[in-house]
């Protein structure tokens, strides 16, 4: 089997874009008050939206790739 089993717990990395650093920062002061640590596309797509932002994908490691602990 070629590539990352996607059957392994990840944590996934979204890229969200905006018109300004001003509006990054807001968005990001939104995120911190909400205690999210889990993500959801949709979520940060509605809440971008809202400081002029996009979703811009997402992505993680190559499970495959991380050390061993």
């Amino acid at each position: 089997m070629a590539g990352d089993s996607l059957s392994l717990p990840r944590s996934i990395d979204f890229s969200v874009v905006f018109p300004s650093q001003q509006a990054a920062f807001a968005f990001c002061d939104e995120i911190v008050e909400s205690g999210l640590t889990l993500a959801m596309e949709g979520w940060l797509a509605i809440e971008a939206e809202a400081f002029g932002g996009e979703n811009d994908g997402w992505g993680c490691f190559n499970m495959n790739d991380l050390p061993k602990s």
